[in-house]
């Protein structure tokens, strides 16, 4: 049976502010006597529970602890546990292995001004120290500079959590097995004070700017050197560059190919040579760091590499020659491939007749309708014959085997290992590469061809 709470006077230390107590407890002979006493757990109990302990104190585990240990100075210091009650100023100091009690008036004052000083010094070293916007205070340096035994569950830690997390510094806390980790807001760190917002233009004065400087590179740049600046080393498109009222793009490329070693009359001229060099990179997907041609967003698609060298060039121009199965007169012809879409076109047809073979299960571009008139779309098929000369294939599809499908119109081989999707269809491997904008060319263009032989037909049954 416990004994009943002895009233006891708490003596705060004036040597520093922890929570190790000077208490007068009951000696021998009843008299009292001052003992320094540390509080080592902190035991909140709701109201009722409190009550009925205050009527009759009992041992318990939970305030049960080491009666004593000696400090560094070999003085004995009684070890107990604090027990508060919610909503009571008071509590009890449960020492003697929590056999015995004494009642302590104004205990949660005490414990709440500790806790509140304990905070400020977490918040003030970390604010002021951090370098980052977080800080970790230790169990041990509590213990040390304040006397405070932090430790898991002992009570003490998440009091003192929860009112570090009330701080208006503090963004979040967490409380870990040796330690409080607080993240600050960095408005209160003092080592990340926010920076000052740069100084800033006008709208009207930036393009006055602007201005300025534009008029000054056309007036001491050529044309060919001032669309490399814009261009090449600026990359604004050609269309933002004739908004700023430049027309250089032909000029430069002429220039450019004026200016190489290679005879002009052996290439085309302008647009006709990038388009067929950027087709043949495209199909041949040789990766950007090597192309010689570059997207030029704009009327214009595609432009040269200033920097190409002469021999390559003229090697490339060779080697797209050969993919189109064509001779240098022959793609110079004035009316010739005039359109990157008729590039393409001609050189998927030469490269598509040495890779495809009779059985190839292929989808494509269907040539006549299924369901009705206008039912035009992409098909799977199986290729029946190949005409290299041509540049046609016979297709079996679903109902019946259309003739004389231009070999561009295949877009892909079945191959049902693979689960990856393209052109909306899964188990496709797409020759060269899946290009939707040029599949709903070649449907328009189905569809264009359907309708004026429709058309011509009924011309002739008139």
């Amino acid at each position: 049976m416990g004994s009943v709470p002895i009233p006891a006077i708490i003596y705060r230390r004036l040597e520093d502010d922890i929570l190790r107590l000077k208490l007068q407890l009951p000696a021998k002979a009843g008299r009292f006597h001052i003992f320094e006493c540390e509080a080592v757990r902190l035991v909140t109990l709701p109201d009722e529970e409190f009550q009925d302990f205050l009527n009759g104190p009992h041992q318990d585990g939970r305030w049960a602890a080491e009666p004593f240990y000696a400090d560094e100075h070999g003085r004995r210091i009684y070890q107990g546990v604090l027990v508060l009650g919610e909503g009571h100023k008071d509590g009890v100091f449960a020492y003697d292995g929590g056999k015995h009690f004494a009642y302590l008036p104004g205990a949660r004052a005490v414990v709440d001004s500790i806790l509140e000083q304990a905070v400020e010094k977490i918040i003030r070293e970390g604010a002021e120290n951090t370098n980052e916007g977080s800080w970790c205070y230790y169990f041990s340096e509590l213990y040390e500079q304040m006397g405070l035994v932090i430790e898991d569950g002992n009570g003490f830690d998440t009091m003192l959590l929860e009112k570090l997390e009330q701080r208006p510094e503090a963004a979040d806390v967490t409380l870990t097995d040796e330690c409080f980790d607080v993240c600050y807001y960095l408005d209160y760190c003092k080592n990340l004070a926010p920076e000052q917002p740069a100084p800033s233009l006008s709208a009207e004065r930036k393009e006055e700017i602007i201005s300025g400087i534009l008029n000054y590179m056309a007036e001491y740049f050529d044309d060919s050197s001032l669309y490399d600046i814009l261009h090449n080393t600026l990359e604004i498109c050609n269309d933002e560059i004739g908004c700023l009222g430049f027309a250089l793009y032909d000029e430069y490329v002429d220039e450019q190919i004026e200016a190489s070693e290679v005879q002009s009359d052996l290439l085309p001229k302008s647009g006709k040579l990038v388009n067929l060099l950027s087709a043949y990179e495209e199909l041949q997907q040789i990766p950007d760091e090597e192309r010689i041609t570059r997207l030029a967003p704009g009327a214009f698609g595609y432009c040269l590499d200033p920097n190409v060298p002469d021999e390559r060039l003229h090697t490339a121009y060779q080697q797209a020659l050969s993919a189109l199965e064509l001779e240098s007169d022959e793609i110079q012809e004035a009316e010739s491939f005039t359109s990157r879409d008729e590039i393409i076109s001609r050189m998927r047809d030469c490269l598509l007749a040495k890779e495809l073979t009779a059985g190839d299960k292929v989808l494509f571009v269907a040539t006549e309708p299924y369901g009705g008139p206008g039912d035009f779309d992409l098909r799977g098929g199986v290729i029946e014959s190949v005409d290299e000369k041509d540049k046609t294939c016979s297709v079996r599809g679903t109902f019946f085997t259309m003739e004389k499908v231009p070999l561009h119109y295949v877009l892909g081989r079945y191959n049902p290992a693979v689960g990856e999707e393209h052109y909306g269809v899964r188990g496709i491997v797409p020759f060269f590469c899946e290009d939707k904008e040029l599949a709903g060319y070649y449907l328009n263009e189905v569809r264009t061809m359907w309708d004026v032989e429709m058309g011509e037909e009924q011309d002739l049954s008139m």
